[in-house]
């Protein structure tokens, strides 16, 4: 007998967003472009935003295999390309419509109406803009996988040409912001107030994992960045670095496809645009969400509620709170801070609290602590390093990472890149060759093994391990 549910992916949601993502791939739209949807799923919500998401296999197979298709057509890639692209810009534009609102004009009517406007274009950028590029570039690493193999049998060439294919030749923001400020910290004097500021306008928003947490960072943030590169006096240096690199980078890609032909090559180069869009959609989120934060601050200043306490409530809450002027039995939200449970049925979303939720709870298969000294993951970036295990599971987290450190995360984020440039390797639950810390670590010449499953839960902080990302295995001293 199959199970009934799968273990899917583990993130720092909050039920607000986890609700949605749970909603998006059940809605019309969802039926609308893939012919079907995929009911049988579950979220478990955890104390301190943790959350997991499970699916029937069958159904997600189902789900995959037309991901499968859209990868394999030029035609439908095509498709897919053109979704992307559309479905991002009404939600950017709808977004950006939303900051500059005088919110405290508008009647509850009209506030509801404006947050059934976001919630549309969210729902269909979840599915188009975050879902299903996520599960196409881990179809692409597989396919791509293949083709290298048939071309060399050298497993150090198999991961050269796979690290150059899954490498973007185009720059995100968080590169950008980067490049930028180390432009602004070698401008005249005179000239790095103006720059500085633009600065701010362009890149506040890129912390913005969640809508309120962590905050955007700020011109003093930024004034202190530019004190340290200034003082440092490295920033020629690493201005001149980063360009070298994006050009190899391009180079390198261009002479990696060219070992290609025909269709093989078509792929590859659909592959690699996609190791670009998983770092545009992120870009594209985080963006939305700085931009949807007055309206959220409306929210909560008219509900009097904790920001906390507001990230508990699905969408249709919030809207029946506001029109109401009522909101959750506080009973309630304490319960959901400790465990719920959310399921779609027939296009409704549910949560669940207490003995639901526990009997829920107990039909997935959430993982047992290992017990184990060495495991195996996907090699992302090769080399070969012992250190000290920094477990990161959030932003918080951060601050404990020393020089030379580990990083083991179940993933990790545009925010880390700092911490990442100390640490010596990086081990992740979850993740292909391109995922974020795949990425990074190849950027910065880092050890990195992902999709081991089980890291964070075999590993603690202080524990010393081997990452041996030559053959792909980590193990504890």
């Amino acid at each position: 007998m199959p199970k009934k549910y799968i273990k899917l992916w583990a993130r720092e949601y909050t039920l607000h967003r986890m609700e949605q993502v749970v909603r998006a791939i059940n809605a019309p739209l969802a039926r609308r472009l893939m012919g079907f949807t995929v009911p049988s799923v579950l979220a478990v919500g955890f104390p301190r935003s943790q959350a997991a998401f499970y699916a029937n296999p069958l159904e997600w197979q189902r789900f995959i295999c037309f991901l499968e298709g859209v990868f394999n057509s030029p035609r439908k890639f095509s498709w897919f390309l053109d979704h992307y692209t559309e479905t991002k810009h009404r939600y950017l534009q709808t977004s950006k419509k939303i900051n500059p609102i005088s919110w405290r004009q508008l009647s509850k009517e009209q506030l509801v109406n404006k947050l059934d406007n976001y919630f549309a274009a969210h729902d269909a950028f979840m599915l188009i803009g975050q879902m299903w590029p996520h599960h196409i570039a881990e179809i692409s690493e597989k396919k791509i996988k293949q083709f290298v193999e048939k071309h060399t049998n050298s497993t150090k060439e198999q991961a050269y040409l796979l690290g150059v294919i899954f490498s973007p030749s185009k720059m995100s923001q968080i590169r950008l912001e980067q490049k930028h400020m180390l432009e602004v910290a070698l401008a005249p004097s005179k000239k790095r107030s103006a720059m500085l500021d633009n600065h701010v306008e362009r890149f506040q928003w890129i912390p913005s994992i969640n809508i309120f947490d962590p905050p955007p960072w700020t011109k003093k943030y930024f004034e202190k960045e530019l004190k340290k590169l200034v003082s440092q006096k490295t920033a020629a240096i690493e201005l001149r670095n980063m360009r070298r690199q994006i050009s190899n980078a391009r180079s390198r890609y261009r002479k990696a496809r060219m070992i290609f032909h025909g269709r093989e090559r078509q792929m590859v180069d659909q592959a690699h645009e996609m190791s670009f869009i998983k770092d545009d959609r992120d870009d594209t989120r985080r963006l939305g969400y700085f931009l949807v934060r007055p309206l959220y601050q409306e929210i909560k200043r008219r509900l009097d509620i904790l920001i906390e306490d507001l990230m508990l409530y699905t969408c249709e809450e919030v809207k029946t709170a506001l029109l109401n002027n009522s909101t959750l039995a506080t009973k309630e939200l304490r319960a959901r801070s400790k465990l719920y449970t959310i399921q779609a049925n027939h296009g409704q979303v549910t949560v669940n609290t207490g003995t639901r939720a526990d009997r829920l709870k107990a039909q997935v298969s959430l993982e047992e602590q290992k017990n184990m000294n060495s495991f195996t993951g996907l090699i992302a970036s090769s080399g070969r390093v012992i250190g000290t295990v920094k477990i990161v599971q959030k932003v918080e987290d951060l601050s404990k990472v020393k020089t030379n450190d580990i990083i083991v995360s179940v993933t990790t984020h545009p925010d880390y890149l700092s911490v990442m440039r100390r640490a010596s390797a990086f081990v992740t639950d979850e993740g292909g060759l391109t995922s974020h810390a795949a990425i990074v670590a190849r950027e910065l010449d880092k050890p990195c093994i992902v999709g081991t499953k089980i890291a964070t839960k075999t590993f603690k902080d202080g524990d010393q391990i081997e990452v041996n990302a030559d053959k792909g295995i980590v193990r504890k001293i």
